[in-house]
């Protein structure tokens, strides 16, 4: 059967749906005071049906402590992911733990389900404890918030920081013969270099697929997307993507590869796409998004390494905000690498525009970048000549904002 034939049915919808497009899932979000403006800060989405999950996490040997217990919780039926944003309850020792043990108990009374059948999810200040009163009335606020109202907006705006807009999409699929809906909401606008995920993804599906299964399809999904993205070569501790399967579409079971498999990776994998592309555009004083590909490589791991590493140069970004075709930026992050280059052979393009040959200057002034690099999505290719393995990385350029921001983050 052709590629293109299996996978017609999937359909994207973005900035629709969410969490709670799948049915059998309901969300809210509130205001509990753990940010100090007033914003919404602790939300939940909540499944009566026991959900399979899966999750991957930040590489960080630095690990919040949600993540710590989510690890822990993944290997039962889950009901619930609770996400709160302000802080991050991270570097905050045994105390952090037993908080969102705490948190746990709460919300397995208040719903009542079994407090280890619940995922967390942090964002904020880290090393500040969790403000407990906040949140234990936050709980309680949220209960009520959730029986009167299903609001996926507000559980959306629940964990955002810097970001400036929601993010949120749906994807649909024929599998078996039954309409699946995959549904997510994400935050990240900064601290953004993934090494698994680097934000926080909340995904939820109507499919009955085995956890072993979503394990796979969630790896394969982020290591096509969000692995892809750098804005600034951070890498939080509360990194995760976090992800329940109520199997209400009643599908024959998805446990092994095969075409239903394929057909889920695919609209999962669309559907972080999606997620990853908002997350990018939305990036902290961002005013260029810039796919880097490295081509002529000896290997397709040292293609991503020499794309990351120019990606990641402070130089090449702020080069880029300013519309300078200064390559020299792009030759000097290459030879720092241990990727097999041939020094005098490196060719790159900006926008389809040789700017240099043979790794010199063949007549395009840096300056002239203007009439080339004046555009918000920017391509720009480096052939290092020596192979033909390539690979690529979605970054940003560095602007005034992003210090503004940064500098009075608090």
């Amino acid at each position: 059967m052709a590629v293109k034939k299996i996978f017609e049915s999937v359909k994207l919808h973005h900035g629709e749906g969410g969490v709670t497009a799948p049915v059998g899932f309901v969300a809210n979000g509130i205001s509990c005071g753990i940010k100090t403006n007033g914003a919404k800060d602790l939300c939940i989405i909540f499944s009566r049906d026991a959900c399979n999950a899966a999750g991957i996490f930040t590489s960080n040997r630095i690990k919040g402590a949600p993540l710590k217990v989510s690890k822990t919780n993944l290997g039962n039926k889950v009901h619930a992911i609770v996400a709160n944003s302000g802080n991050a309850n991270a570097c905050t020792g045994r105390e952090g733990v037993q908080n969102v043990r705490e948190i746990g108990k709460q919300i397995g009374d208040e719903f009542e389900i079994p407090s280890n059948s619940i995922l967390y999810a942090s964002t904020g200040v880290i090393g500040v404890p969790l403000p407990m009163e906040s949140i234990n009335y936050g709980i309680a606020k949220l209960k009520r918030k959730l029986i009167a109202e299903n609001n996926v907006r507000n559980a959306a705006d629940a964990i955002m920081m810097t970001d400036t807009k929601r993010k949120m999409a749906k994807v649909t699929c024929i599998i078996g013969g039954k309409l699946i809906t995959i549904g997510a909401i994400a935050k990240g606008s900064g601290m953004i270099n993934p090494n698994m995920a680097t934000v926080l993804t909340l995904i939820t599906t109507d499919a009955n697929i085995a956890p072993k299964m979503m394990q796979r399809a969630l790896r394969s999904a982020a290591k096509h997307t969000f692995n892809k993205l750098t804005i600034d070569g951070q890498m939080s501790p509360n990194d995760c993507v976090l992800m329940m399967a109520n199997g209400r579409q009643n599908n024959q079971i998805i446990n092994r590869t095969g075409v239903n498999y394929s057909i889920f990776e695919h609209a999962l994998t669309m559907l972080c796409d999606c997620i990853a592309m908002e997350i990018i555009n939305d990036g902290e004083g961002v005013t260029k998004v810039i796919t880097l590909t490295v081509k002529g490589a000896a290997t397709k791991a040292e293609a991503e390494l020499a794309a990351r590493e120019i990606a990641n140069s402070v130089l090449f970004k702020t080069a880029m905000y300013g519309q300078s075709a200064n390559w020299g930026n792009i030759i000097q992050a290459i030879g720092a690498t241990e990727v097999a280059i041939n020094p005098d052979k490196i060719n790159v393009f900006m926008n389809g525009v040789q700017v240099c040959e043979n790794s010199m200057f063949n007549g395009f002034k840096p300056a002239d970048g203007r009439t080339i690099l004046n555009k918000r999505n920017i391509q720009v290719t480096v052939d290092l000549g020596v192979g033909k393995a390539s690979d690529y990385i979605i970054t940003t350029d560095l602007s005034y904002d992003y210090v503004k921001i940064n500098s009075q983050y608090i």
